[in-house]
């Protein structure tokens, strides 16, 4: 990408905002919230290292969007959807988390476990296919209608638009 896309990003938060707006799913407070920082920020790409990697050390890719066009909308979102993580049997939080849940399994001759160190794990997921587990966890939520009065497909929306918008600079490249 040659050129700064923000500007397009923030025709397209804009309208969503406006269309939740108009439609009454939000009220004017709300609205000023999500609306985006009058000058909104370029996504920047660094890297932290990873200390507790033997040499050489690794870089853990970062992409700071603090204060970019969709930043706001993203942390609004993460409040509703937040309750639905870790919600399955297969979700593990950490180390002592999978260690705890195969203290008692009893293995037989002729099985094994295998753990795998994933690396750049969410750089790999798909949106669509992020945008229809969102969708399939909030269809069997319960206690949705308690978080907020947006629709599942609301929700998407925003969603779909904080993944779709995602671009960084680095080295003066977009």
């Amino acid at each position: 990408m040659s050129c700064n896309p923000t500007s397009g990003f923030l025709k397209k938060a804009v309208k969503l905002i406006g269309d939740l707006f108009a439609r009454q799913t939000i009220k004017s407070d709300l609205k000023r919230k999500l609306e985006t920082p009058s000058e909104p920020t370029v996504p920047a790409f660094y890297g932290l290292p990873k200390v507790h990697k033997p040499e050489p050390m690794p870089l853990r890719p970062i992409v700071s969007c603090i204060r970019f066009v969709t930043y706001n909308l993203a942390t609004f979102a993460a409040r509703i959807l937040g309750p639905l993580v870790g919600r399955s049997i297969h979700h593990v939080r950490n180390t002592k988390d999978f260690v705890e849940k195969i203290k008692g399994i009893q293995l037989l001759d002729t099985e094994t476990i295998t753990s795998f160190d994933v690396t750049a794990f969410f750089t790999s997921i798909l949106a669509e296919a992020a945008l229809q587990v969102v969708k399939d966890k909030l269809l069997h939520d319960s206690t949705l209608e308690k978080r907020t009065n947006l629709s599942i497909k609301q929700l998407v929306d925003i969603a779909d638009l904080c993944l779709s918008t995602m671009y960084f600079l680095y080295g003066g490249v977009f």
